[in-house]
């Protein structure tokens, strides 16, 4: 028994005092002076956008993002960006439900299939 909780013992302390891998340096991929943590990597997306309000993944994974000074609302697949709503009075929210975007426009709500 008492052998039995030495190997047990001893296989937690081998455990525990495993060698960790060494974490790559954060690595910063824009202009921005950002401070990056070891193991990640910050990079720009998409540029030209103006001043984007609300970013949202659709079901499907893409990147939708409102843009109120230009009145739409864009999808980035790919970083490229492709109207999907136009022509809206200062867009902001963006939320969805089943196949419906729901963008709130000031104090009213849109709904697009």
């Amino acid at each position: 028994m008492i052998k039995s909780i030495i190997s047990f013992l001893l296989s937690i302390f081998s455990i525990f005092s495993l060698p960790q891998p060494a974490l790559v340096p954060g690595i910063n991929n824009t202009q921005f002076p950002l401070k990056i943590a070891d193991g990640f990597t910050i990079s720009i997306f998409a540029k030209g956008l103006g001043s984007p309000r609300d970013l949202e993944f659709d079901p499907s994974g893409t990147l939708l993002v409102s843009i109120p000074e230009q009145g739409k609302v864009v999808a980035l697949p790919n970083g490229r960006p492709t109207t999907v709503a136009g022509d809206l009075n200062q867009p902001h929210g963006i939320t969805f439900s089943g196949n419906k975007i729901y963008v709130s426009i000031g104090s009213s709500c849109n709904v697009y299939v």
